[in-house]
This record gives structure tokens, C-alpha cells and sequence, in this order.
């Protein structure tokens, strides 16, 4: 193309001939915007000098041809100068087969992520479904091991717990890998005294350790503040996977849950958490699997071990939504030490320093006993659960009954809302998944009554 000839084409080969539809001496007085439509004379002089300045351009643009098609080319495009004009030139290629087959790739891999998509939403949507039977086999076992009977029953009850605990254990993994995927999991904070959960934790597998002589310690600095606002579930979830695979990896020696103020200001501190075992420890690439899902160092470790393999994975992706991530430091054959730093807001000035010597660390209460325990001052209380569920209602009604808790059924919202418009409760445990009217819409019916702005309402 002749640039000073407001671009007109000088040479074409008998290809571009073909391409056009056009003889090559119709070709030789057209001009760029004859068979552009996209560039016009104001376009063509930006491009020219962007290639007299580069030397070379690669542009995608649409061909007019003969038949009125447009056709889209790729135009990879040069400078050239002589004592009398400049020019422009280079070659054209038709790339219909090219964008058909990109076309056709890009509808392959969006069926695919679809289906994958709606996989994961399914199984993230089936977590009620699932996690709901199996949570009532748990909790009549342990109603169940509350009565008298003989040693043999009992044990045949413990044995049906354990095995229900490590089945719930990985269809909570694979749920949870599953919304991750889906981008359904979300952070819930809320405020929650983190002197108690670590209690918790360290009486929660105290027995598991006691069990295998191994030695459990908690060391909280004094300095870490204990009114936090956070996702306790989350948090929770983190603390016990890590510290079940702690002793899971250990046959001997000692299991250290360690807590230290990293950073603080006034409304705000980062927490290491640090979970030390002296147990088989890893190799610096077995180190390179262990946040990868469905992964594990190798095959025996899942044939003597167990487990799903996303526990670790699961852990990391939890606490990149929290603003943090899971480091590990290990040596084989002498232990490992998980830890991380967690952003968490404050709503006190309260350290553990002045509430330590109010924590006692109990590992070998019984059910009977902790829920004695935590219903103490609830006798008597009258509370109405909202549960379509008749395995969850003997649960949940047994349970509290433990306490001395006077419970009344409501097999949906409607059944809940009239109960509440026709007696007293001191609270409600509202199912969210009801049928008739849900709990959602049940708890909001309830609120617009005056009387009732202040009941507690759980879910």
C-alpha cells in the first residue's frame, strides 16, 4: 500500500486474489478502507506510525470480499521506505478456522467448568441433607450411653460413635472442599471469648492423647487478648484439624498448642497459633504436597492413617478467607510445627493474663456431666425447637431434658409461630430448613410481634 497514495494497494499476489474475490487489477485500485470496514483514513495514519516507529505490527481486523462476507484476518504489517514514498506491507491470513476452533474450545471448557460448578453446588447444597441423619446417629448414641446397660452394649455403643464421628469427619471435608469450590463458603465473625475455645480444644482431645501416652499442653502468652470477634466455627475447625493430625502423626512424646500476640493495636490483633508434635514429620518435599486436596505424603500414610487428604487443604483455603495462611516447619523423623497468624478485631482490653486462673481443663467429664454443666441455671427453662426432623427432635428434646430443660416440639414455622402467639418460652432453636413456612421466615413473623423483639432466637 502506498501510504502518500492515501493508501492505496499497489501489489497483491494471486492468494490475495483468491482471498478477496476479486482479479488482481481490481485489487491494484482499491484502496485499505475499500476492504476494512473497520479503519478508516484518520485509523490508518495512527497504525502507520505505530509501525514506522516499531518496525513491525500485529493486528486483528474483518476483510469485505467480493460476496459481501466479512471475513476475519490477522495482519501482520511492516514499513518500508524508498527516495520517493513510503509503504506499507505484509500479508493477510484468514483465520475462520482458527476463531472456530477457539469458538469451540471455549464452549468445551465452559461446559466443563459448568458441570464441575454444578457439582460442587450440589454437593455443597446437599450438606443438610447429608450431615443431618448422621448427626442423629451421633447424637442417639450418645443419648443412649447416658442409661445403664451392660459393658458389652456399651462398648458396641462407643464403637458405633467413633465409626459415625470419622464418617461424619470426612463428609464434613468433602462438603466444605465443595463449597470452597463453589465459592458458597463465607466467613461468619462473631464475638467469642478465645481463653474458652482453647480450653475447649485442649479438653476436646485430651482423652484422644491420653489414650495413645502422649503428652497435651496448652501455653497461652499473657499478653494475647481473649474478646475476639471472629469466625469461631471456622477457627474451631482449623485448631482441631490441626491438632488431630498432631497426635494422629505421633506415637510418642508430646503434642504443644502454643498462642503468642504477633501484632496488636487497640481494636486489633494478629495471634500466632502454633500446633508443635514430636511426631514422624515430613521431608521438605513431602513438605510440597500437604496443601494440595486429595493429597497425602504417600499411599501407606493413607492406608495406616486414614483420612480424605483436604483436611490441610481445606485449613489453607479457610484461612486465606480470614486474611491469613498456614505455614508449616518440619524434619523427618523429629516432628512438625503448624502455625499461622489470625487477623481478629477486639472488643476488650481483657488479656489472658487476667482470666487464666478461671480456666480448668477437664478431659474425662462425661456427656452427662457437661451438659449438667452447661445447663446450670436452665432448669425449668421452657423452650420451644423447631425441627422437621424426628431423629433431631429426640436428640435435641433428649439432650436438654439432661439439663432439666422443659422442650416443646414444632414440626414447621407455622406450628412454631402459633405456639409462640399462644404460650411462653424463655427460647427458641429454629431450624432454618422447615417446610410450610421456613425458619427465616417463622423467626421475622416472630420479631414483628412487640411482645416477642427480645426472645432469644437461635438457629
Amino acid at each position: 500500500m502506498d501510504i502518500h497514495d492515501r493508501y492505496r494497494i499497489i501489489f497483491a499476489n494471486k492468494a490475495a486474489a483468491r482471498h478477496f474475490g476479486y482479479p488482481i487489477e481490481i485489487l491494484l485500485s482499491m484502496r485499505a478502507t475499500d476492504c476494512d470496514p473497520d479503519v478508516d483514513f484518520a485509523k490508518l495514519e495512527e497504525l502507520s506510525a505505530l509501525v514506522k516507529s516499531q518496525g513491525h505490527l500485529t493486528v486483528n481486523s474483518r476483510h469485505k470480499v467480493a460476496s459481501g462476507e466479512l471475513v476475519p484476518v490477522e495482519i501482520s504489517i511492516n514499513y518500508f521506505k524508498d527516495n520517493t514514498t513510503e509503504y506499507l506491507f505484509g500479508y493477510v491470513v484468514d483465520i475462520r478456522q482458527r476463531l472456530q476452533l477457539e469458538n469451540a474450545l471455549r464452549d468445551a471448557m465452559g461446559k466443563a467448568e459448568q458441570a464441575t460448578k454444578a457439582k460442587s453446588e450440589f454437593l455443597a447444597n446437599m450438606s443438610h441433607e447429608i450431615r443431618t441423619p448422621m448427626n442423629g446417629v451421633i447424637g442417639l448414641t450418645k443419648l443412649a450411653q447416658t442409661e445403664e446397660m451392660p459393658d458389652q452394649v456399651r462398648s458396641y455403643l462407643e464403637d458405633i460413635q467413633q465409626s459415625s464421628e470419622v464418617l461424619l469427619y470426612l463428609i464434613n471435608d468433602i462438603l466444605d472442599f465443595s463449597k470452597l469450590e463453589a465459592g458458597k463458603l463465607q466467613i461468619d465473625k462473631q464475638k467469642f471469648d478465645l481463653a474458652r475455645l482453647l480450653a475447649m480444644m485442649v479438653r476436646l482431645f485430651g482423652t484422644l492423647a491420653d489414650e495413645k501416652q502422649l503428652r497435651l499442653s496448652l501455653d497461652i502468652e499473657d499478653k494475647v487478648p481473649v474478646d475476639v470477634i471472629g469466625d469461631l466455627f471456622r477457627i474451631q475447625q482449623i485448631l482441631t484439624n490441626l491438632i488431630g493430625n498432631a497426635i494422629k502423626f505421633t506415637d510418642a512424646g508430646q503434642i504443644l498448642i502454643k498462642v503468642t500476640l504477633a501484632e496488636s493495636e487497640k481494636s486489633f490483633a494478629k495471634i500466632r497459633f502454633s500446633i508443635r508434635d514430636t511426631g514422624i514429620g515430613l521431608s521438605e518435599k513431602d513438605q510440597s504436597l500437604l496443601f494440595q486436596p486429595f493429597s497425602q505424603v504417600d499411599a501407606s500414610s493413607t492406608r495406616r492413617f486414614g483420612g480424605s487428604g483436604l483436611g490441610l487443604s481445606i485449613c489453607q483455603q479457610l484461612l486465606k478467607l480470614m486474611g491469613s495462611e498456614l505455614f508449616v516447619e518440619s524434619t523427618l523423623g523429629q516432628g512438625s510445627n503448624f502455625w499461622f497468624d489470625l487477623p481478629l478485631d477486639l472488643t476488650s482490653e481483657r488479656l489472658y493474663s487476667a482470666v487464666s486462673h478461671q480456666l480448668e481443663i477437664n478431659r474425662q467429664d462425661s456427656l452427662l456431666e457437661i451438659i449438667q454443666e452447661y445447663s446450670k441455671g436452665l432448669a425449668g427453662k421452657k423452650i420451644l425447637v423447631a425441627e422437621d426432623n424426628r431423629i433431631n427432635q429426640k436428640v435435641i428434646e433428649g439432650l436438654l431434658h439432661i439439663g432439666g430443660i422443659e422442650v416443646t416440639i414444632a414440626k414447621n414455622g407455622l406450628e412454631a409461630l402459633s405456639l409462640i402467639q399462644s404460650q411462653h418460652y424463655d427460647a427458641v432453636l429454629m431450624d432454618i430448613h422447615l417446610p410450610e413456612m421456613n425458619g427465616i421466615e417463622a423467626t421475622e413473623s416472630i420479631r414483628s410481634q412487640d411482645v416477642n423483639k427480645r426472645l432469644p432466637i437461635m438457629p
